[in-house]
């Protein structure tokens, strides 16, 4: 797990590719929970959330919104709770929005209703 903090901190050059590590470890550990290789490989929310916020301090928004469709995808589909995710993963998406698009209100506002769709999503796949 630290690991994943400290490439999610990383910052100017190192960004990019620390992004990249993180992505390509949360897939791979996906992919061995998910075959049942390694069940201990399982990601949970917070490993998720790391990720989010990796690329969110990269101004990767596009793929913060990725990921997070991701896990909401994978939630509703499985019931798998260490998909689904919480309040600060929405918090990180929006704040990746407001870095990324600053005085851009019209994205902003899209933003927040896009969050306002999912949660309710989730809500209902309870």
């Amino acid at each position: 797990m630290e690991l994943f903090v400290a490439w999610a901190h990383a910052s100017g050059r190192d960004n990019l590719a620390a992004c990249l590590k993180t992505e390509t470890l949360l897939k791979r550990m996906i992919a061995e929970y998910q075959s049942n290789k390694n069940p201990s490989a399982k990601p949970d929310t917070v490993v998720f959330n790391t990720v989010l916020k990796a690329f969110a301090n990269s101004g990767n928004v596009k793929k913060s919104q990725d990921l997070l469709e991701y896990m909401i995808d994978q939630y509703t589909s499985t019931k798998d709770a260490c998909f689904r995710p919480d309040e600060y993963s929405f918090g990180i998406l929006l704040h990746a929005y407001n870095q990324e698009y600053g005085k851009d209100e019209a994205k902003t506002i899209q933003a927040k209703k896009w969050i306002a769709r999912q949660k309710t999503l989730l809500r209902g796949s309870r």
